[in-house]
């Protein structure tokens, strides 16, 4: 009899050993909170009698525990504690106070020593004994673990420590889960930033080229311009008029172009002032009537009469022109009537202007790459994919924001937000200045044979007397020679440039201030710079001969009290 007890104590020891090594092997298998749980309620119930385990975890925001993992359930009990949360305000309660005060307490009995909580905690705490530890991180409590047993009775110290050795290791795994999430999280922020990084130096290595192509057009649209101008002189053919008419016409066009690759390119310091949300979109509806004419389209307009944005409305009427100009392609593709509806709203501290059709719509994949350079969903020919992209960088620019949204059924609408400012825009009426843009000495110096050829044919028409240069060492030489009215000089000249040329001029008393600076991309830094630390005129190519006339009158014309020689 004796022997047979020593031989039962001897197997309980061997069990016991088991359980232990089994509970330590979930504890350091690296798997989850769940996992672990689950093998330590299968290996602890057979060494300390506790086989039902809560894992509850706090949410700092609203100073809850919230029960996320369970093991030795019924599933009754199981759907019962689905949901469990346990507010740390209410003091009475065992959970709240362990979590609170971050030390473990244990029940012998929960049936005359019940742990206080609502009554969904009866689907954990049953009759038997309890035991509630803190789970913390560096000091931290981040939640509790919940321990139960059917039978009453006291809680050894040996089974204690093993509970203990539980939450420990419990914390350990929520600590490594936190630090993993968070090792993803920084991954994904660094991958998003070398995204960023990457497409940030192909946008810059775009807008070098896309300068670099618009200053190439800029000077043969600059001649193309003057000969047509020249022609229109010299022929008085009504034949010839209009031809002439109809080459001006596309060379605005081509210099739009190149002006919208230009603002693409690089961000300009943009002249903002009060504008009128309302006068600039009726602008720019009167711009397109054609169009919506031609394609029957209706425009429905709820303009608020109050809505002002500080921005520059050169640009702003850009983007408008861009934004409608689209919604028109897009109905004049589709058989039923097409609606443009257009809302300016004034929203807090922004002007919000929504411009909505009801045509086919973007697609899903597509309505995500519109604002990207050269994305385009038009057919071949009818789009260089860089209306949107321009529209986005005139907006970002102004501290606006543009964005896009179709709807599954049909249409699209467009969200711009631009900075609001108090008040109506004011408008500024020209006084004409007695002055003459005839009878004058003129230098040209610029590099291309067909600016200096075209600008000196329509100057010399107009009865002035006009040399040219092809150097800035030539126009040195010419203005030490002898004086002129008016100088009109390229700011990249293959020899010298503007600064240069500037710096012997003011040897030359009042000679930079009858200069006219042109340039087939002022847009620069650097251009910018020079031309507002001198004062200097400047015409940016490709410009219409009126233009120039206009800027000589400027010139001669009498000394007013006030002037801003900034201005094209």
């Amino acid at each position: 009899m004796k022997r047979q007890k020593q031989k039962e104590t001897q197997v309980e020891v061997i069990d016991r050993k088991t359980l232990l090594r089994g509970v330590t092997a979930a504890l350091a298998s690296g798997h989850g909170v769940g996992e672990q749980i689950s093998t330590a309620a299968a290996c602890l119930g057979g060494i300390t009698g506790f086989e039902r385990f809560a894992v509850l975890l706090l949410n700092e925001g609203d100073k809850k525990l919230l029960f996320t993992h369970g093991a030795g359930f019924k599933k009754s009990a199981s759907r019962a504690l689905k949901g469990w949360t346990v507010s740390l305000s209410d003091e009475d309660n065992l959970l709240a106070r362990v979590a609170a005060t971050g030390t473990c307490e244990y029940r012998e009995d929960t049936g005359t020593d019940p742990p206080a909580g609502t009554p969904g905690n009866g689907a954990f705490f049953t009759a038997g004994a309890a035991a509630v530890l803190p789970l913390s991180i560096k000091g931290k409590t981040v939640g509790v673990l919940a321990a139960g047993r059917p039978a009453p009775g006291p809680i050894p110290e040996q089974s204690r420590a093993l509970l203990q050795s539980v939450s420990s290791r419990i914390s350990l795994t929520i600590e490594n889960t936190l630090l993993q999430k968070s090792l993803s999280t920084e991954a994904q922020k660094l991958r998003n930033a070398r995204q960023h990084i990457v497409q940030a130096e192909k946008f810059s290595a775009l807008g070098l080229l896309i300068a670099s192509v618009a200053h190439e057009i800029n000077n043969p649209l600059t001649g193309i311009m003057g000969y047509a101008e020249a022609l229109r002189k010299m022929s008085g053919a009504p034949e010839s008029q209009t031809m002439v008419d109809k080459i001006l016409k596309e060379a605005d066009r081509a210099k739009r172009i190149t002006r919208s690759m230009l603002g693409f390119a690089r961000k300009t310091n943009f002249k903002k002032s009060p504008v009128d949300l309302e006068d600039l979109l009726d602008k720019t509806l009167d711009a397109l009537s054609a169009e919506i004419s031609k394609n029957r389209i209706s425009v429905r307009k709820y303009l608020s009469s109050d809505c002002v944005a500080l921005a520059d409305a050169d640009q702003l009427l850009q983007v408008f022109f861009n934004v409608l100009n689209n919604a028109i392609q897009a109905l004049a593709e589709q058989k039923q009537d097409g609606v443009i509806r257009i809302e300016t709203t004034r929203e807090g501290s922004l002007a919000v202007v929504r411009i909505r059709d009801n045509g086919p719509g973007i697609g899903e994949e597509s309505i995500k790459n519109i604002f990207l350079p050269f994305f385009t969903t038009k057919k071949a020919g009818t789009g260089t994919g860089l209306g949107l992209p321009i529209a986005s960088n005139i907006i970002e620019s102004h501290g606006g924001r543009i964005r896009a949204e179709s709807a599954a059924q049909g249409g699209t609408t467009f969200h711009i937000q631009l900075p609001a400012v108090a008040g109506k825009s004011a408008r500024h009426s020209s006084v004409g200045v007695s002055c003459s843009d005839q009878g004058l000495n003129i230098l040209i110096v610029d590099d291309e044979a067909a600016i200096r050829e075209s600008l000196r044919d329509i100057l010399t028409l107009q009865g002035n007397r006009v040399d040219t240069a092809g150097t800035g060492t030539d126009a040195l030489t010419l203005l030490r020679r002898g004086s002129y009215d008016i100088i009109i000089c390229d700011m990249k000249l293959p020899d010298l440039q503007s600064e240069s040329i500037y710096k012997q001029m003011q040897d030359m008393g009042d000679t930079i201030k009858k200069t006219i600076f042109i340039s087939g991309d002022t847009s620069s830094q650097e251009a910018h710079d020079f031309l507002r630390t001198t004062g200097a005129h400047y015409l940016t190519k490709p410009f219409h001969p009126k233009d120039l006339h206009r800027k000589i009158r400027d010139i001669t014309a009498p000394p007013k009290k006030t002037s801003n020689h900034f201005a094209a």
